[in-house]
């Protein structure tokens, strides 16, 4: 089984901003670039059924498996989350008012991919490698 506890760092990201500037008009292009540009890291730690999140950015989230938590997937944006974990994945679907998002965190050996979608169907990766 793949160990989804460790620290990541950024190394790239795939249609990141555009994917960021779908999400709303409060996004601005400035702000999308500069999340684009971002090379963060990122540490889990998982303990039984309880995992999180934390990022250099500051930002962050701590849930238990299968409990709904609330959750800021952007900077004030509120939603409410439930985190799912399936072999070497951590599903995360987030509902904030009407609006619909999933990221699924994908666990390798090597590293990390973060898969993100909008739901205007625009989707998104950001790569990390194992430290």
């Amino acid at each position: 089984m793949v160990l989804i506890a460790g620290k990541f760092e950024n190394t790239g990201n795939e249609n990141f901003a555009q994917y960021l500037k779908s999400l709303g008009p409060e996004i601005t292009d400035e702000l999308a670039s500069k999340m684009d540009s971002s090379r963060p890291t990122i540490e889990i730690k998982v303990d039984g059924d309880n995992c999180s999140i934390s990022s250099t950015t500051g930002r962050g989230q701590t849930f238990t498996f299968g409990k709904t938590f609330e959750d800021e997937p952007l900077p004030g944006q509120k939603a409410q989350s439930t985190a799912v974990l399936s072999g070497n994945k951590v599903e995360i679907k987030s509902v904030s008012g009407s609006t619909t998002g999933n990221r699924v965190y994908e666990f390798s050996d090597s590293g990390l991919v973060v898969h993100y979608s909008a739901p205007s169907g625009v989707t998104a990766k950001r790569i990390y490698k194992r430290l």
